[in-house]
Formats: C-alpha cells, sequence, structure tokens
C-alpha cells in the first residue's frame, strides 16, 4: 500500500495525496542544496530522506486519513540516523517538529524523558523502526560521524544542520499544500552589481575635495572586493561614504566568490531604515529585505504580492541583501541558526560589535576567520567557528579610528586587512 505525507483539497474538493516517498525526496534535496554551504551535503541527504519515515506506519496513516490519534512520527528516522552512527542527524530528525533536545545521559535517562537518549530508549522498547512500512526511498551509505572535540563546535554544526532540514521540510510540504506563493525571483548578485555599477558612474569624475575623497574610497572598496575571503575593515569618518562603499564591496565580493548574499548587521533601527532606503533606491525595493522588530509583514489575503514576498523572505532570509538588527542576527542561536547566512558576506556596522567586551562575546564575524587565525579562547567565538569549510566573508564597517580597531582586532589575533580613510 502507499503511505502518504500530506493531503489537501484542490479547488474542485478533490484530494490530493502527497506520497512519503515524494516528500521524503523533496526535502532530501532542498536540505542537500542548503547544507552544501558548508560542506555537510551527506548529512543534508541523510536528515532528509530519514525525516519522516515514522509516516510509513498504519497508525500514522489511520491520523492522516480518518483523524486518528497523535502519532510520534519522527522517532523512526532518528533511530534510522542512530544506527547509522550519524548522531547529528539524529538530533535534528528528532526535533524537526519540537525543537533541539538535551542529549541527557543514555546510562540514567528513563525511557520516555524528554531528551534525545531518553527518546531513544523508548523508540528501542517500543519498535519503533520495526512497525515501519517500505518508504520507496533508498538511504545513503555512509561512514560513521567523525566526533567533534570541542562541544561547542558540535553544537553549532547541528544548529545548522537542523536549520537546513526544518527550512527543507517546510519548503516542501508548502509548496504541496499551497503551490508557489512567490517565493524568490529576485534578481541575481551579478545583476545587483551591475546596477550599482550605473549608479554610481556619474559619481567618477568628482569636482570637490571631499567628493574626491569619497570617491577613493568607494574605488579602493570596488578593488578590494575581488580579493580572497577574509576579515575586511573599512574605517571611514561620518559622511565619508561608507554605506554605498561598502555596498560595493559585498557585491563585488560575493560575485567573485559565487556568495549568496549580504547581511547587514546594524544596531539601530534608524540608520537600518536609513541604508534598506539608500539600497532600495540602488538596487531595486524587491531585492533588499528590511527585518527588525519595528517592520510590519503582512500574509493576509488583502496583502499585495509584494507585501507576502517580503514575508515570506522574512522567514528564512533567501533575499540578496538582508539588512536587520543584531538581535535579529543573534537570536537564532539560542535554537538553531540561520542556514542562509552560510554563504554571505556579513557586515557588522559601527565596530561597538567588536570592541566592547559583552559584544565581543557574540563573535559576530568568528565564522569567516576560522580558516586563517585560531580565535580567542571564548566560548561562543569557537562556537561560531565550527565550520571551517563555511563561505562566509565580513566587512567591520566603523567610523572609528582605524588605530583603535587595530588595537583592538591585534589582541584578538584577528586578520585585519583595510580600506581606509582618516
Amino acid at each position: 500500500m502507499p503511505y502518504y505525507a500530506h493531503i489537501r483539497q484542490d479547488e474542485n474538493g478533490q484530494t490530493i495525496y502527497q506520497t512519503v516517498a515524494e516528500h521524503l525526496t523533496g526535502t532530501a534535496a532542498l536540505c542537500r542544496e542548503f547544507a552544501a554551504d558548508f560542506g555537510a551535503e551527506a548529512d543534508g541527504d541523510l536528515m532528509g530522506l530519514a525525516h519522516d519515515l515514522g509516516k510509513c506506519t498504519d497508525a500514522f496513516q489511520k491520523r492522516l486519513l480518518e483523524g486518528g490519534p497523535v502519532v510520534d512520527h519522527t522517532m523512526a528516522g532518528m533511530l534510522t540516523c542512530i544506527k547509522m552512527k550519524r548522531p547529528s542527524a539524529a538530533a535534528c530528525v528528532a526535533g524537526h517538529h519540537g525543537g533541539l533536545l538535551d542529549v541527557g545521559n543514555l546510562r540514567t535517562d528513563r525511557a520516555g524523558e524528554a531528551t534525545l537518549s531518553g527518546r531513544f530508549k523508548k523508540g528501542v522498547e517500543g519498535h519503533y523502526l520495526e512497525r515501519c512500512g517500505e518508504s520507496g526511498v533508498t538511504l545513503p551509505t555512509l561512514p560513521p560521524e567523525t566526533p567533534e572535540r570541542d562541544p561547542l563546535k558540535a553544537s553549532f554544526r547541528t544548529r545548522m544542520l537542523y536549520s537546513c532540514l526544518v527550512d527543507a521540510d517546510f519548503l516542501d510540504t508548502e509548496r504541496f499544500m499551497d503551490g508557489e506563493r512567490g517565493r524568490g525571483g529576485y534578481d541575481d548578485l551579478p545583476t545587483l552589481l551591475r546596477r550599482l555599477k550605473e549608479y554610481i558612474a556619474p559619481w567618477q569624475n568628482p569636482k570637490t575635495a571631499l567628493n574626491k575623497l569619497r570617491c577613493k574610497i568607494l574605488n579602493s572598496c570596488l578593488d578590494t572586493g575581488s580579493k580572497p575571503k577574509g576579515i575586511y575593515t573599512l574605517t571611514v569618518p561620518t559622511g565619508g561614504g561608507k554605506t554605498v562603499a561598502s555596498l560595493a564591496f559585498a557585491l563585488r565580493h560575493a560575485v567573485a566568490h559565487g556568495m549568496k548574499r549580504v547581511i547587514y548587521v546594524v544596531p539601530y533601527t534608524s540608520i537600518i531604515e536609513q541604508n534598506a532606503e539608500v539600497f532600495r533606491e540602488i538596487l531595486g525595493d524587491g531585492n533588499v529585505l528590511e527585518h527588525h522588530s519595528g517592520v510590519q509583514f503582512e500574509l493576509s489575503d488583502g496583502a499585495s504580492p509584494e507585501e507576502v514576498r517580503r514575508a515570506l523572505a522574512a522567514e528564512n532570509w533567501d533575499m540578496p541583501v538582508i539588512v536587520t538588527t543584531a538581535v535579529q542576527f543573534l537570536s537564532p542561536f539560542t535554537q538553531t541558526v540561520r542556514q542562509n547566512a552560510a554563504s554571505s558576506i556579513i557586515l557588522p556596522t559601527a565596530s561597538s560589535f567588536l570592541t566592547r567586551r559583552k559584544c565581543c562575546r557574540f563573535a559576530i564575524c568568528g565564522p569567516a576567520w576560522r580558516r586563517w587565525h585560531r580565535l580567542p579562547s571564548n566560548s561562543v567565538q569557537r562556537l561560531c567557528c565550527a565550520q571551517p569549510r563555511s563561505r562566509r566573508s565580513v566587512t567591520c564597517c566603523t567610523p572609528m579610528r582605524q588605530a583603535t580597531l587595530s588595537q583592538n582586532c591585534a589582541r584578538r589575533r584577528w586578520r585585519n586587512t583595510t580600506a581606509s580613510a582618516a
């Protein structure tokens, strides 16, 4: 018998079915694509194919088709990943609806406790895996997961994987239930770079001394954008043109290295609104997401297609340019991590993020620096460095004097490649 993952009614009242095999295959394709940005394609594929294996049971089919009692459909996929000795994937599958669980203690936790160990015992004792029928998909053959000695790195990597799975599962389900809702359709980064160059072309013949200096800064940022990925500081006094210059660097750098988006992390909503307005003027309104507590996103039936598009983009940050607060940027770290930040240029503006001790604990820039230097022995900084293959690059924009920023960077052993005018 076929096993179904979801059902819906079409406009004629006919029931449309999505099989478990269709859902697992669709989710795996998306999850693999997302996880590829930090070198975890294999885990992404496994999670996508395993996450809903528990729907291949008579109990779940009764729940779906007849409104029967609630069924735990995550247990079988979790047990499958554990059997393959892929604990990170198992943790993600176990929590892909309710959130990541504590690992717990396999010796002391009782079956059914709200830990990964407790759920494992419950699954084994309840023969959850043996209850499943054939899903119609073939799981990949993978070697056992290599243990990560640093638990914080392991934790961060698991959160990245979790974000990939949750996003992929949601998107595949949404596509079946609601069809295409207007996600995507943005201009690519080479198009945005060309649009920026057209915008700044009239500036290339400056008349005043100040405009000549602004033009020099802008061109320096464009030239620097073709250099290798890493950490760059842009130290320019107020009024020197950091907003457009940093965008020029970011777009040039993203295009040069095949990256996907630019994320501005800004301390104040007033600055976010100013920057976002400039970016929309240059790049087009449909390519810039302004995301903070002061922006209302509309998904009601009366919302315009552009409003719906922005609201959907705010769910997973898939627009090419994001302008947001440190709160929005950092808050996912408590449970998951926005996987769409994995192949991005990250620009924390105003170096208070880097020079104040409390802010430095967040280590906004950590992931991009991992491949060159070992970062300070700070727990969250090391947590953020879990992916040596992460494709991020970071520019720190600040009106601070260069000497001040350089000294702070030196104390933290950070590479400091600078385009500055002081």
